[in-house]
């Protein structure tokens, strides 16, 4: 009986200390496990996932993304956790934010998630001011360009500055242009009373297109002096003149006159600074102004023909100079015959005409009989003389009609 109990008894202090070790065991176990997953969490390089951790993502505990021991195949989109949707406990988008259709990481960084690093505008929805309105984005300044225009006419989305527009500003540019909110005049700039407008154009300030010149104050020299404006070439014109004596505002070239030019006409026309002799030219050794002036160029007004080399119809052919009109008398008589050269009409000179005198005395080529002649059949060359056609000379009577006192009336 008593073997028996102590039987018993020595048999439960054995299952006591067997269950008692088991403990132990799984306890060690247990801390040696412990051990293990904080070892592994250490050594991991979550890198390698192609999602570093960086920011407020690199003190978060694993178990704040990775819900219920699943590790792998999770997104690493932001909208995966950050959303309103989403099981993981982070922060989504506000109510305020711009309408976009673009992901979280396009815009911000996981290092700093409230200064927007870059802003993809195409996939933003709605007018600028929808976020540029102080509010949400920063909007118009105080000092902005009065306008009325959306932000998109002047500013474009991948570089907000400068403004590259100037549509429909609803001020005078001054207004701007002051120095303070915009760049105003130059200490260059011409010295005028004009508005910017006057010479300047919207879409390209520089250079200015068109010049007011009647504002401006002071001499031409005070702004063409190749600082301001372009001033005189290294081969114009040797001249001591103003420059408006010659150009005017409207046109600067060509130059309208020649008042005062310091050289010889030949200095400039020599085709370099200006036109010279066209091919067509008369032959001659004469200087420029010889034959024309310096007001009109063409036609020459006065031409010293002692100096022209060759015949008359050398230059008097219809083209270089006006030729023989088709009205002239037949003749074969060289010009110089019956014209001068200091006065062309009238001729002087009858020689060698090949027709008779009525040919060209007809009234239309030449005067013709008067109505006070004498009443008379006979060719004008029977009573005149080439050279001296008044009075006649020598008068046939037998050709005569009428009597005596018909012509010999006093």
């Amino acid at each position: 009986m008593n073997f028996k109990t102590e039987t018993k008894q020595g048999k439960s202090v054995s299952t006591n200390r067997k269950l008692f070790f088991l403990l132990v065991l799984i306890f060690m176990g247990l801390q040696s496990g412990n051990a293990l997953a904080i070892n592994h969490s250490k050594a991991f390089n979550h890198f390698n996932t192609g999602f570093p951790l960086e920011g407020a993502h690199r003190n978060a505990e694993c178990s704040t993304c990775h819900l219920y021991g699943v590790f792998k195949g999770i997104s690493s989109a932001c909208s995966s956790c950050h959303s309103k949707s989403s099981r993981v406990s982070a922060t989504s988008r506000s109510t305020a934010h711009i309408p976009t259709t673009e992901n979280c990481e396009f815009c911000h960084a996981a290092n700093n998630w409230t200064t927007v690093s870059r802003v993809n505008h195409s996939q933003v929805r709605g007018a600028c001011a929808s976020c540029h309105d102080g509010r949400m984005a920063l909007g118009k300044k105080a000092n902005h360009v009065v306008t009325r225009e959306n932000c998109d006419v002047c500013h474009s989305t991948s570089a907000w500055t400068p403004a590259k527009n100037h549509v429909e500003p609803l001020a005078a540019c001054s207004t701007c242009h002051n120095g303070t909110i915009a760049r105003g005049k130059g200490s260059l700039h011409v010295n005028s009373s004009a508005t910017c407008e006057s010479c300047h154009s919207k879409n390209s300030w520089r250079p200015a297109s068109r010049v007011d010149h009647l504002e401006v104050r002071g001499s031409c020299n005070s702004c063409h002096n190749g600082v301001v404006a372009l001033g005189k070439k290294s081969n114009h014109i040797p001249t001591r003149a103003n420059c408006d004596i010659c150009h005017s505002t409207n046109g600067w070239t060509p130059a309208t006159n020649h008042v005062e030019p310091l050289a010889a006409c030949s200095t400039c026309h020599n085709g370099n600074t200006a036109r010279g002799k066209g091919t067509k030219h008369v032959s001659t050794s004469n200087i420029c102004e010889s034959c024309h002036t310096k007001n009109s160029w063409t036609p020459a007004t006065k031409v010293d023909h002692n100096e022209v080399r060759g015949a008359c119809a050398s230059c008097h052919n219809g083209v270089i100079a006006t030729g023989k009109k088709a009205t002239h008398i037949p003749t074969t008589a060289n010009c110089d015959a019956c014209h001068s050269t200091s006065g062309w009409v009238p001729a002087t000179n009858h020689l060698e005409p090949l027709a008779a005198c009525f040919t060209c005395h007809n009234a239309s080529i030449a005067r013709g009989k008067g109505t006070r002649h004498v009443n008379t059949s006979n060719l004008c060359e029977n009573c005149h003389a080439k050279n001296s056609w008044t009075p006649a000379t020598r008068v046939d009577h037998n050709e005569v009609r009428g009597s005596c006192n018909t012509c010999h009336n006093g």
